[in-house]
């Protein structure tokens, strides 16, 4: 039961450390004081993007998938988008890095929410990911919506904020 709480708190974390660094990255792309007090902070330039979703979070990540959806499509034009699964092991690359933002944000599903669906370690897939990068031109930048937990030495909670993989990863 703690370790459930824990990955629901980590996610939502994650998800709101994302929210953080996209209204920074608009803030400092050169918004006016105007633009800073509207609620309507936007990535102001073409990125690749990796969202990276771990399978196994709480099943209220997926009450979220409007938001990320809706986040995917307000990308600026000639962004690419790649959507991938982080799921018993694997990335499971559910949509290529692809410039249609429409199809991208279909790709999208709910997260199977289930202990069978454990990432074990989450970077791994992450340094997986970031070989689909190596042909790509411009910003790359990755959104990792996970409770950032690698628990393949183990599950100590002293030693789970860093890791070797994480360190690769970075």
């Amino acid at each position: 039961m703690f370790y459930r709480k824990l990955s629901s708190f980590a996610a939502v974390l994650t998800l709101a450390f994302a929210a953080s660094v996209t209204s920074l990255a608009a803030t400092s792309a050169g918004t006016n004081s105007t633009d800073k007090e509207s609620s309507n902070h936007r990535v102001l330039q073409p990125l690749n993007l990796a969202i990276l979703i771990q399978d196994d979070l709480t099943s209220q990540v997926s009450n979220e998938l409007k938001v990320t959806r809706d986040f995917i499509k307000a990308l600026p034009q000639g962004s690419g988008v790649m959507v991938g699964y982080i799921t018993t092991g694997t990335l499971q690359v559910r949509q290529p890095f692809t410039s249609d933002l429409d199809q991208a944000a279909r790709s999208l599903r709910v997260v199977r929410s289930s202990t069978s669906a454990s990432a074990y370690n989450p970077y791994v897939e992450v340094v997986e990911a970031l070989r689909d990068f190596n042909n790509l031109n411009g910003i790359n930048a990755v959104l990792l919506i996970s409770d950032g937990l690698d628990t393949s030495g183990g599950f100590d909670i002293s030693s789970s904020g860093r890791t070797l993989d994480l360190d690769r990863a970075i």
